[in-house]
C-alpha cells in the first residue's frame, strides 16, 4: 500500500513538473515540414553578391556601415564573389571576421 502511495506521488510530482514547464515559441512542431525549416535558416543568411550596404551592414557581425560600403564597392568594381573566401580581399575584412559570418553568408 505504501508503494502504490509513493508511485501515486511521484506520478503527480512529475504531470506537475511537466506542466509547468516553459514553452518555447520558437520549437518546430512536427507538422513542420523540411522546407519549412531550410527556408527559416536561410531566411537569416545574407546573400554577399545581392545585398545592399544596410542589409550588409545589419545582418552581419563585426560589420558596419563602412566595412559594408567596402564590400559593395568591391563587389561593383570586380564582379560578384565568387567564394565566400574573397570576402576576405576586401579592405577592412579578415580572416576572424571571415570566420564570425561564414555560416551566416550565401552567394546564389
Amino acid at each position: 500500500m505504501k508503494l502504490i502511495s509513493y508511485f501515486s506521488k511521484l506520478l503527480v510530482l512529475i504531470c506537475f513538473a511537466i506542466t509547468t514547464l516553459p514553452l518555447n515559441a520558437e520549437t518546430l512542431t512536427p507538422s513542420d515540414s523540411t522546407d519549412q525549416v531550410q527556408h527559416a535558416l536561410v531566411d537569416q543568411k545574407v546573400n554577399i553578391n545581392e545585398a545592399n550596404v544596410e542589409q550588409l551592414a545589419k545582418s552581419l557581425k563585426g560589420i558596419g556601415l563602412t566595412k559594408a560600403k567596402a564590400i559593395v564597392a568591391y563587389r561593383e568594381s570586380y564582379g560578384p564573389f565568387h567564394s565566400i573566401q574573397e570576402l576576405a580581399s576586401v579592405k577592412g575584412i579578415g580572416k576572424a571576421t571571415l570566420k564570425k559570418n561564414e555560416a551566416l553568408l550565401l552567394l546564389k
